[in-house]
């Protein structure tokens, strides 16, 4: 992956755009991944065929969170992807783009050649998320796969897109730099085994029962001003907030992200003031109390 840049980076020291300062543009080149929690609502379908084995599902699929990307190959950055109307383009993904399991493209499961395990029947946004109908394959070998995501054991989905553009929207000194992408372009969605972004949950409860909370891990959000940061790697993700479960719709419960957030950056700022960040990164991991730890 290269990027390439439309205009001089700020300097760490400059401050993010005003009227008189234009923010530099660029664009990343290749294709990214994004793994993510996802809240889940299986949908039911109005005179269903009888054999009818596909599974219709329906998820929250990204969010503006940050997002560290520290590839090894280029210097670190924030990402912040953008959900206005006017800033993703849902084509692709309207236009029946396909289910994958982890990315595979190659990868084929049961009597078929193809690796698509299902497609994209539509994609909207809505309050500064996208969301997806979703349509898994009724094929027999894709059984048990159908019977996890009903049953809550598939909790994770990840987007691949393409970055148009992006600006910088904040510097920090010795620290990554904050990008708002405000082009991309989201072209195929996968179920997944790991998760990496903070604000969703996947898994759906019994109906009737109380909804399930499940733990995610996550990234952690931009350091303060000034602040000292050591090197991440993606598999180093810690900031984790997740939704609550979903009973056959989308609704969410924000007060329980919030006090998981809380929880996150209370942990965060001690291990940081006391240079323990390994420490803190487990005691979150663990699901510790802040006053706890």
């Amino acid at each position: 992956m290269t990027t390439q840049t439309a205009a001089a980076p700020l300097s760490a020291a400059t401050a993010p755009a005003t009227a008189n300062a234009t923010p530099a543009r660029s664009r990343v080149d290749g294709a990214l991944h994004r793994h993510l929690p996802a809240t889940l609502a299986v949908r039911e379908i109005a005179n269903r065929a009888a054999g009818d084995n596909r599974l219709y599902i329906t998820l929250s699929v990204s969010s503006d969170i940050p997002y560290l990307r520290d590839s090894g190959w280029e210097d670190p950055w924030i990402e912040v992807l953008g959900h206005g109307a006017d800033e993703v383009d849902l084509s692709r993904l309207n236009g029946g783009a396909p289910v994958l399991a982890n990315h595979s493209r190659y990868n084929a499961v049961g009597a078929t050649p193809l690796a698509g395990i299902g497609v994209v029947d539509r994609a909207w946004l809505d309050g500064g998320r996208m969301y997806a109908d979703l349509t898994v394959s009724g094929r027999d070998a894709l059984a048990d796969l159908r019977q996890d995501v009903v049953d809550g054991l598939v909790r994770n989905v990840s987007i691949g897109y393409l970055i148009e553009e992006r600006i910088p929207t904040r510097v920090v000194a010795g620290g990554p730099t904050e990008y708002r992408v405000i082009r991309w372009t989201p072209f195929e969605i996968s179920l997944v085994d790991i998760p990496a972004d903070a604000s969703v949950g996947i898994g759906r409860a019994a109906d009737g029962a109380t909804p399930t909370q499940y733990r995610i891990i996550a990234i952690d959000p931009p350091p303060a001003e000034g602040a000292t940061t050591r090197s991440h790697t993606m598999d180093q993700a810690t900031a984790p907030a997740p939704d609550t479960a979903v009973t056959r719709s989308t609704s969410r419960q924000p007060d329980g992200i919030e006090l998981e957030r809380a929880r996150v950056r209370e942990i965060t700022a001690v291990g940081r003031q006391w240079d323990v960040p390994d420490l803190a990164e487990k005691a979150i991991d663990s699901g510790m109390d802040a006053d706890v730890f």
